[in-house]
């Protein structure tokens, strides 16, 4: 592990809501400059950074791709899937996979799932997972070119000064490199969260102001400059299956009937698959009823053993009580 103390505080909404517009100006250009940075590493393959067998770190030697670290991947693991973990070598591939996630996490049952909640969830991932809505963000399946993403880049992993001069950037641990269409700004700048408004329109104005300073620069400026809201949202969904039920029901559905390209999810199946879930959903809250795997109204009693567990550890690192 590499640690570094870097000054500084964590970004927030508040402070680009407040600061004044020089400030705010400055703090989008840094920002810009690190997505050019990124972008001048480009891979072959889609995944994480591991470093390079070779001891020399040097350009001849990158660091290798190794299968991705998903923070989702993670969660459906902990919930007991079996999650691939393969090198991506193809666009297709990387959409594919995604696909897969999305539909194993908004497909998993759990405790108090109601009907409508379920419907909700079972039209948006099946929506989002047609092969039209790849076609309309512009993916190119012949494409072998992945670029590097910060995955969490929300405002709080951005440390600043009191200028909003950006002071580092923290949790890189889940870094990936993916396909250029899926390479955009985090949801708070795009507008897919509960974000500043008027904040994608200051982005791409200092963008396009910048784009003639390298190649880089004007690659960012022609990919994001020209992209329909509505494609940022798509992509936000199939880069981060979480996003799908706030930036789906909100940003997309009340164009759903507007996109004609993409068509609607089959009504008689969407039912079948909602009363199916709805089944395993009753199967698992009885499960953990009769087992007394609920951690409602537990969370005193928890806490409680955790402290306990905390201080016992605590004694046998001081030498206290003998190790069991």
């Amino acid at each position: 592990m590499i640690t570094e103390y870097v000054e500084g505080q964590q970004l927030t909404r508040k402070a680009l809501e407040t600061s004044p517009e020089p400030r705010r100006q400055l703090f989008l250009r840094q920002l810009i400059d690190v997505f050019a940075e990124l972008r001048k590493l480009p891979f072959t393959r889609g995944g994480s950074l591991m470093p390079s067998n070779n001891e020399d770190i040097e350009l001849e030697n990158p660091p290798d791709i190794v299968s991705a670290f998903s923070i989702r991947k993670n969660e459906l693991q902990a919930a007991g899937y079996t999650m691939s973990r393969i090198v991506i070598t193809s666009v297709t591939e990387f959409f594919d996979e995604q696909c897969r996630v999305l539909q194993h996490i908004w497909t998993m049952p759990y405790k108090d799932l109601d009907h409508e909640q379920a419907e909700r969830e079972e039209f948006a991932q099946r929506y989002i997972r047609q092969p039209e809505v790849q076609s309309r963000i512009g993916v190119d399946s012949t494409s072998r070119t992945f670029f590097l993403i910060h995955p969490d880049l929300r405002p709080g992993n951005i440390l600043v000064d009191d200028e909003l001069n950006i002071c580092g950037i923290i949790d890189w641990e889940f870094v990936v490199s993916v396909p250029r269409c899926v390479s955009v700004p985090p949801t708070w700048i795009t507008g897919n969260d509960l974000g500043l408004a008027d904040l994608l329109s200051d982005f791409i104005r200092v963008l396009s102001s910048m784009e003639e300073k390298s190649e880089y620069y004007s690659q960012l400026a022609a990919d994001w400059g020209s992209r329909d809201p509505l494609d940022l949202s798509l992509s936000h969904i199939l880069m981060d299956s979480a996003e799908l039920d706030f930036v789906f029901w909100e940003k997309v559905m009340p164009y759903v009937t507007g996109l004609c390209d993409i068509p609607i999810p089959d009504n008689v199946q969407l039912q079948v698959d909602v009363d199916q879930r709805l089944g395993v959903s009753q199967s698992f809250a009885q499960y953990l009823d009769t087992y007394n795997l609920n951690v409602e109204g537990r969370e005193e009693t928890i806490q409680r053993l955790l402290q306990e567990s905390q201080v016992m550890i605590d004694e046998f690192k001081k030498g206290a009580i003998a190790w069991p």
